[in-house]
């Protein structure tokens, strides 16, 4: 099946510990709305890992996915789309330690194309590597204030 993969990173301020408790704090994404053009519910939560549901539009088109969202043994955070457009697929985000006690994050997309997807494969890279990069900025911004003790 073909599929789709992209990388993008960005830069923040803050430290990986910091920065990992934010990419699992959906509470805090929801209450402080960190990703306007995504609505989260959360489903199910135990300290290993999240269910979460996500409604957003692409091209004005309504979407929904459902993830299973978990730290992994590396640090890493991992979402596994289990239902939607890209279910069978991950975001993986990797925190790197970088000078001056800030941190790197990079996600990694991998996820399979079928149906208008795969229709439209010429055209995601472009449209789906942009919602990565709007994402990771938001993430950028909310991070400058937040706490995880909030």
């Amino acid at each position: 099946m073909p599929r789709l993969k992209l990388e993008r990173s960005i830069r923040v301020e803050r430290p990986v510990e910091i920065v990992r408790a934010h990419f699992l704090d959906f509470e805090h994404h929801i209450g402080a709305n960190v990703h306007r053009s995504i609505t989260y519910t959360v489903l199910a939560s135990t300290p290993e890992e999240r269910r979460v549901r996500q409604n957003f539009k692409v091209l004005g088109l309504p979407k929904q996915d459902e993830l299973l969202v978990k730290a992994t043994p590396k640090g890493h955070v991992l979402q596994s789309f289990e239902q939607g457009d890209f279910a069978g697929g991950t975001l993986l985000a990797v925190f790197t330690p970088v000078e001056g006690g800030g941190t790197r994050i990079t996600a990694r997309l991998d996820v399979p194309l079928r149906g208008m997807n795969l229709l439209m494969a010429p055209l995601l890279p472009k449209i789906v590597g942009s919602l990565v990069e709007t994402g990771l900025e938001e993430d950028r911004v909310d991070l400058q204030t937040y706490n995880p003790a909030d």
